[in-house]
């Protein structure tokens, strides 16, 4: 039997988000043959005869766009004409927005809800309409910039109270000065949160409105890019944050401020933001200096002395000291999924891993100041992908890629020489409800504002005490499933089952079979890199439809047979024949009369012979009882049946369901009841 790989389930992914961030991202990509996405905001054809286009959806991540003139498919453009119904709606974090100069149209409900958004750039000229709730539920305090020449038409028509419009709005003409816009002098001061290796700052300033500014460090001193690093406010609300203002999150005398990758501190220069456009000012604003977290590991862990891979030894081991592996938070309202809204499985995007329980509750969780404090938060994924970052900061020649077996590790190359780091970080927080908050950041200088705490190992006790918390269990309407109900649902026997397929970390699902059986254990049986049914069970551990036994991979999969037809050879004189020792009229699962193995037989591929042997042959033997000694069974026909070539593999019809999803099997794909029965 294949042995049970590792089920834990693994979760968060902030190293290779990091990573991403640093790259710059995806800017453009072609979505299909009639749309495209540029920057965040999806377009779609209109009129191919008239060669027009429209804004059809914008990422829900995005917090600052603009709408282009036109876009290019297959060489040919299109004018943006028109922002479709709700096609911002609901954007959390927008939260200023240019449209652009052919726009003839805003829809119904196209900006609806953006609470944040205060900042609407109108450059075009061609503006006709705009519908109903268009900018509904928007900041009460947005201002909107229109073209000089159309400011008493664009008054009228966005001045109508089935557009959204407050009277505490304001409409202003684009040609406005810089000067006119900034009119007040603010002062600003950066201080650093916590040691001052999070990327996160105390801002503080005057300056009412904190999507007006923010800074750029010209030299950051990353090792990661050559790229300005820009720093502004941090986008999502902390629940241990006291703001005086929910609303702009002001904090008591300024902000809380972000940069997405390193910076060193020293001199910053201010930014402004004008007709939507990011305008980097002479006034230089003097940053506290900083650490980066990597240069922490380097220097507390390292010496001169030492070499390579001494130094990423004791790297590795004193992340596995420091390293957490979740932080804390507070747990949102529960609520249950309407497309799948039941308990469910899928399995696993590594290779390593088998199957998860899937839940169809979520929470829109809130995060925690001090959590994010901590920069040593490391799951399975992000602990390997920060030591590949030192690697090549220890050598810049040095390489790694991730090892082919194991997810939580990578190899390291370095003058020719290879090996194997990884791990991940050890307990730490908890999901919490907010009355738990001990520790609150409230910027007023008192003796207990949480403000004050600097060191890591202050921060990392904290967020251990909040893990330690007896925190009461949510109240849920659905039974949670178990493994041993799945074992008991599928039986002995076995059977497929229908659960959701995850391909990868990053995202994307669909719906596939997998075959499942009770194999006396707390977790059900299962196939791997095996042909069993006629079909093919990839190293992800379900059926991958059309993959045939020509298939270089599959091919030299293991097989499974059920209730597999081997009859021992007859007994003669003297010789008895036993499989583990063990007498074969004592074994449970053989029947001598008939020669069937009850359950499933396992026939191994040897790459050497390239035949398939099963264990049946590898544990029986022949006991001689006038010498006492054991020998292998040399029979031709018990030899035959327990060994399998090519040619009688292909005889077998070996991948004759190839093509054909099962029509009887019991669905977890999250959509029914766990365990109904299909077919």
């Amino acid at each position: 039997m294949i042995g049970k790989k590792s089920c834990h389930v693994f979760i968060g992914l902030l190293m290779f988000i990091a990573i991403v961030i640093w790259s710059g991202g995806l800017n453009v990509e072609a979505a299909s043959n009639q749309t495209k996405k540029v920057k965040g905001i999806a377009y779609q054809v209109v009129s191919r005869k008239k060669k027009t286009a429209t804004v059809v959806k914008a990422s829900k991540a995005i917090k600052t766009a603009r709408i282009v003139d036109t876009i290019k498919l297959k060489k040919k453009s299109y004018k943006v004409i028109s922002i479709s119904k709700n096609a911002f709606k609901n954007r959390k974090k927008l939260t200023s927005i240019v449209i652009g100069k052919n726009i003839k149209k805003i829809s119904q409900g196209a900006f609806s809800k953006d609470k944040k958004l205060k900042k609407i750039t109108i450059e075009t000229k061609k503006l006709k309409e705009i519908g109903k709730n268009a900018f509904e539920g928007i900041n009460k305090k947005a201002v909107f910039f229109v073209p000089d020449n159309q400011y008493k038409k664009y008054s009228k028509l966005i001045k109508n109270k089935k557009t959204g419009w407050k009277k505490s709005m304001k409409i202003k003409k684009l040609s406005k000065t810089i000067d006119e816009q900034d009119d007040e002098s603010y002062t600003y001061t950066v201080n650093l949160l916590g040691d001052g290796s999070s990327g996160l700052f105390y801002v503080q300033t005057d300056n009412p409105d904190p999507e007006s500014f923010e800074f750029v460090d010209k030299d950051s001193g990353s090792p990661y890019t050559t790229n300005y690093v820009y720093i502004s406010q941090y986008p999502d609300e902390f629940a241990d944050v006291n703001y005086t203002d929910k609303e702009t999150m002001r904090v008591n005398g300024g902000y809380i401020f972000s940069s997405p990758t390193y910076t060193d501190g020293g001199e910053w220069n201010l930014v402004i933001y004008f007709n939507g456009e990011r305008l980097i000012t002479d006034i230089t604003i003097n940053a506290p200096a900083m650490k980066s977290s990597n240069q922490y590991l380097i220097g507390t862990y390292t010496d001169s002395s030492m070499t390579f891979f001494e130094k990423m030894d004791a790297i590795e081991k004193g992340l596995k000291e420091i390293s957490l592996y979740s932080g804390v938070y507070v747990r949102g309202e529960l609520q249950k999924s309407t497309s799948a809204p039941y308990y469910g499985l899928s399995n696993s995007p590594h290779i390593d891993q088998t199957f998860y329980i899937q839940s169809p509750y979520y929470s829109d969780s809130k995060s925690m100041l001090i959590s994010a404090l901590y920069p040593y938060r490391f799951d399975s994924l992000g602990f390997p992908a920060q030591l590949g970052i030192i690697a090549k900061l220890l050598d810049p020649s040095a390489s790694y890629q991730w090892n082919p077996n194991w997810h939580w590790l990578i190899d390291v190359t370095c003058n020719g020489e290879t090996r194997s780091y990884g791990g991940q970080g050890t307990g730490g927080g908890q999901g919490i409800t907010e009355d738990l908050i001990k520790y609150r950041f409230s910027f007023d200088g008192s003796a207990n504002d949480a403000y004050n705490i600097r060191s890591l190992k202050q921060i990392s006790d904290i967020i251990c005490e909040y893990g330690a918390l007896n925190v009461p269990e949510e109240v849920k309407d659905l039974p949670e499933l178990t493994w041993q109900q799945v074992s008991d649902t599928v039986g002995t026997e076995g059977s497929y089952v229908r659960l959701v397929l995850l391909h990868s970390v990053w995202g994307g699902s669909s719906y596939g079979y997998t075959f499942l059986y009770d194999n006396g254990v707390a977790y059900p049986g299962f196939f791997s890199n095996v042909w069993y049914d006629g079909r093919y069970f990839n190293s992800h551990e379900v059926f991958e439809k059309g993959t045939t036994f020509d298939n270089q991979s599959a091919a030299t999969g293991d097989i499974v047979i059920k209730d597999a037809v081997i009859p021992f050879p007859e007994e003669t004189e003297g010789k008895q024949y036993k499989y583990q020792y063990r007498d074969i009229d004592q074994l449970e699962n053989y029947d001598a009369d008939t020669g069937v193995w009850d359950g499933f037989t396992w026939y191994q591929y040897d790459p050497a012979t390239q035949t398939w042997t099963t264990q049946i042959y590898t544990y029986s033997m022949c006991f001689d009882e006038a010498t006492g000694q054991y020998s292998a069974i040399e029979d031709a026909a018990f030899k035959d049946a327990c060994i399998l070539t090519k040619d009688e593999v292909k005889a077998m019809g070996i991948d004759k369901n190839a093509n054909i999803d099962p029509v009887s099997y019991y669905n977890y794909d999250k959509t029914v009841p766990p365990g109904t029965k299909v077919g």
